[in-house]
């Protein structure tokens, strides 16, 4: 009998718990945004508020602003930079002539990456530096 008592604590603990989080953990089935349960809403303004990792929900706006940033940069026309996203995770491969063009292009993706704060984009730079550039910018 305290077998069967203890195992209906833990279950109602366990649904206390998913349904007090459900909204930080997905444990629920229905949400406020049409039913859809994709871990991002939007506000008015079409950003993202909500995800995490691996949320692959807001990957092609994160990509979008991530590659307007690069192109309006006019110090990193004709570089050979490709973006990629996946998970909220904006990767930079390719090759620049300095490393200050590097240093630009990741301080541009971050810095259009500040409203996609609550699905945790971030990015990977994989950048290379051709070889016999200079450091510029005394580094």
């Amino acid at each position: 009998m305290h077998r069967d008592s203890s195992r209906f604590v833990i279950a109602a603990a366990a649904l206390l718990l998913c349904t007090g989080f459900a909204g930080l953990s997905g444990c629920n089935s229905s949400s406020s945004n049409g039913g859809s349960n994709s871990g991002t809403t939007s506000s008015a303004s079409g950003t993202p508020t909500g995800g995490g990792v691996g949320n692959n929900s807001a990957d092609s706006a994160i990509n979008a602003d991530a590659t307007a940033a690069i192109s309006a940069d006019t110090s990193l026309k004709g570089q050979s930079i490709k973006l990629s996203t996946t998970g909220a995770q904006v990767t930079l491969d390719g090759t620049v002539a300095t490393v200050a063009d590097k240093n630009a292009a990741e301080k541009d993706v971050v810095g259009a990456l500040s409203k996609y704060a609550k699905v945790n984009a971030g990015v990977i730079d994989n950048l290379m530096v051709k070889q016999g550039a200079t450091a510029g910018n005394g580094q």
